[in-house]
């Protein structure tokens, strides 16, 4: 998303919404297409439409202001992959992975600034990095790591390394999102309009099933 893009968003953002919410989202949006050092508090400042004295009264420091940011699109996560496993606790392992699977590309789609600031954050080791994935990424994960296990030594998922098998599922579900501009170039197609969401989805997780399952189709 360009900045003249953030900051249509961020001045269209309902008036009654407070200075700290606005702050993060354009935060979020700039920290994703850009990166942590592609972006100062006062460009999100302009953005936002706040003071810079603002953004430290809020968050203290930009690293601050990046940490609260990984907060609040890993606590979407979060609430939308718990929220799913609540409705289908009683289904099997292999119906609560393809839940899991679905929720996370929908949320994908919703959110394409999440798969962005995975991939820029992803590419260089920092403590930034680290302390992203100790606090948020691996705990996260353990909504599934169990089912996944035991999926493979139940035999209805294939001994594929679980490294591999989330990289696929990540990569497969947000990179049409997070590419968005990439794709419509190409293909003529907007990546967040519903019906190609759906398409999306169910070709996502015909793909994983053939990577992953070793029987039952994924139904969409």
């Amino acid at each position: 998303m360009s900045t003249e893009s953030n900051l249509r968003a961020a001045h269209a953002l309902p008036k009654k919404i407070d200075a700290r919410t606005r702050i993060l989202e354009t935060a979020l949006a700039e920290f994703a297409a850009k990166g942590f050092d592609g972006v100062s508090t006062t460009d999100i400042a302009k953005i936002a439409g706040v003071t810079q004295p603002l953004i430290h009264y809020h968050f203290k420091s930009k690293l601050a202001l990046w940490q609260a940011t990984v907060e609040k699109i890993f606590l979407l996560l979060k609430q939308d992959l718990a929220n799913l496993t609540a409705d289908v606790r009683t289904q099997s392992k292999s119906d609560r992975l393809v839940v899991l699977i679905k929720g996370f590309i929908r949320f994908a789609g919703e959110h394409p600034e999440f798969g962005q600031f995975i991939m820029r954050e992803g590419t260089q080791k920092s403590e930034r990095l680290d302390w992203m994935i100790d606090t948020w990424a691996r705990p996260t994960l353990t909504l599934i790591v169990s089912d996944y296990h035991q999926g493979v030594a139940e035999g209805w998922l294939k001994s594929v390394p679980f490294p591999q098998a989330v990289s696929i599922i990540m990569a497969a579900s947000m990179q049409f999102f997070s590419l968005a501009p990439m794709i419509e170039s190409m293909y003529g197609v907007n990546s967040h309009d519903p019906e190609q969401v759906e398409l999306h989805t169910k070709a996502v997780l015909d793909l994983i099933a053939k990577i992953l399952l070793v029987e039952q189709p994924l139904a969409a």
